[in-house]
């Protein structure tokens, strides 16, 4: 039977979705096997250094301190186990962790979408989670808390199916999961809980105590990671600090942004985003998936509110937080294109895929120095500017093969990855200082404290980064004084310690080694290598 050329378009136009996740996803497949040997940024620095840590036997806090709960850490080390200690394994596991939840958000759009709106949102999620304005390339914990979510979503999904306990309970852990990648991913585990909350109140069948079982199961299986976790923090004699870093002082974290200073940061964030495009379309997406009556049109509102609220967590709306939302934005731009998509206008049949492409185009276009002309040295440099990511790895390599696996080093700035290229144990659990000069009630202790360790372990080596990014962890927020410390490492460093490097920070660094390090920068940004006297 012959088909007609209007029947071809029509099937064409019914499966166009495929065709576009195909080509979004060779596109970004190959753009971060590309990227792979990308010099860590300062958090990926800090989530392999505690991974290389718990891949020796210690346990998380133990080592090094900072408010994220450690989820993200077991994620790292499992990567570095099976992949390697390198910068390129941890982007490879970014790379297919990214391509797991955007499988994953496929299959959840299937439940409620056709083929074309499932592979639309699968497309958006992909796109944008590799945008730089997200910093794509990072293996952040929001990447992982994506994946551990849609997860759970799915699993609830088919409990809601078949009705079966184990299902809640396999929800539910990674509900559990998600949060323990980074606190933000609690409200997903809200979001599935007011699900099952809602689903008891309106079922009519079976006693209350059936009806409340399915939501006991989930809770439990939530909260067993976190268990697990304390249990093994407890009998590594860390309990007290795992405790105080990650819900005392992340409290008093939080705090420390101001409503105005919030939504200052949004704006600047939204001002300056070249995806906005895509962002903007997300409610027009709302409006014409309402406006249709779509099915699983609340579900969808919900999960939105849900993922705005954890991206607004801590009102710092830094750009990888984002990426929170790009599924449930997803879900939406692919109901909005699939409705359009099922009835188009006769003049313009390729009305829809030519949209969906053109928003797709944008990225690239409108990030075309880092997506499509730097090397992965390059790509970090236009990123992050001012911040010392690739020299951090030089330094870390030196330092590495000028000690001895026992001896221990001291970073005076928050460049964490220094250690891990290192693999040098830090002589301070404090591997940040925004702690220590941010404002809020135990920076002085902090300070001491940090001191105190460093004294005591007498580090082979001490770095002194004398670049403003890596002391001022959101400019325009209040400090506390750093001239008790900056007066303290003065002296430390010039009774004990003698130049060993210098490295100019700039676009191109430069590096002093041995006696060339003898030299006085005019002013920042540099970082002074200093090697303790024998």
């Amino acid at each position: 039977m012959k088909i007609s050329a209007s029947d071809r378009t029509r099937v064409w136009l019914e499966h166009w979705g495929a065709a576009a996740l195909a080509v979004v996803l060779l596109f970004v497949f190959v753009e971060r096997l590309r990227m792979l040997s990308t010099p860590l940024e300062r958090d990926e620095g800090e989530y392999a250094c505690v991974g290389q840590w718990i891949l020796r036997g210690h346990a998380p806090y133990t080592v090094c301190y900072n408010m994220k709960l450690p989820g993200t850490y077991l994620a790292y080390a499992a990567i570095m186990g099976i992949l390697g200690e390198t910068d390129v394994a941890i982007h490879l596991g970014a790379l297919l962790v990214n391509f797991a939840g955007v499988f994953l958000l496929y299959r959840l759009g299937r439940r409620f979408l056709g083929a074309t709106g499932a592979a639309t949102a699968a497309a958006t999620h992909a796109l944008l989670t590799l945008s730089p304005s997200v910093y794509g390339f990072a293996a952040h914990a929001t990447q992982f808390v994506i994946v551990a979510a849609l997860g759970g979503l799915l699993a609830l999904c088919r409990a809601f199916e078949v009705n079966r306990r184990a299902w809640f309970c396999w929800s539910g852990f990674l509900f559990g999961a998600a949060f323990l990648m980074k606190q933000p991913g609690l409200l997903f585990g809200l979001f599935a809980l007011m699900l099952i909350v809602i689903r008891a109140t309106t079922e009519k069948a079976g006693s209350w105590r059936a009806r409340l079982g399915p939501g006991g199961c989930f809770l439990m299986a939530a909260a067993a990671p976190l268990a697990v976790i304390v249990f093994w923090i407890w009998r590594a004699g860390a309990l007290h600090r795992f405790w105080f870093w990650t819900f005392a002082y992340a409290r008093d974290y939080g705090a420390q942004i101001s409503g105005a200073r919030a939504f200052a940061l949004l704006s600047q964030y939204v001002g300056r985003n070249s995806d906005r495009w895509f962002w903007f379309g997300g409610p027009i997406a709302m409006i014409v998936v309402f406006a249709a009556r779509k099915q699983g049109r609340w579900l969808g509102l919900g999960l939105f509110v849900f993922s705005a609220a954890a991206v607004a967590a801590g009102w710092r709306f830094t750009g990888h937080y984002f990426i929170l939302l790009t599924p449930a934005l997803g879900l939406f731009l692919g109901a909005a294109f699939e409705i359009w998509s099922a009835a188009p206008s006769s003049a313009f049949p390729w009305l829809a895929p030519a949209a969906f492409l053109a928003l797709c185009g944008s990225v690239p276009f409108r990030h075309p120095l880092v997506l499509l002309h730097s090397t992965p040295d390059e790509a970090v440099v236009r990123r992050y500017p001012g911040n010392p990511f690739v020299e951090s790895r030089e330094i870390g390599r030196y330092l590495g093969a000028h000690s001895m696996p026992t001896d221990t080093i001291a970073v005076l700035g928050s460049e964490p990855e220094i250690f891990f290229y290192a693999q040098r144990r830090p002589a301070s659990g404090y591997i940040y200082m925004y702690d220590l000069i941010a404002l809020q009630p135990w920076a002085v202790e902090m300070q001491n404290d940090m001191i105190s360790q460093i004294e005591q372990a007498r580090p082979k080596f001490l770095v002194f980064v004398r670049d403003d990014p890596s002391w001022i962890g959101l400019p325009g927020a209040p400090r506390a004084s750093d001239a008790n410390l900056n007066k303290w490492a003065l002296a430390f460093a010039s009774s004990n310690y003698s130049p060993a490097g210098l490295v100019l920070v700039a676009p191109t660094p430069v590096y002093f080694w041995g006696t060339n390090a003898f030299r006085q920068p005019a002013a920042p940004p540099f970082i002074s290598i200093l090697q303790r006297n024998e």
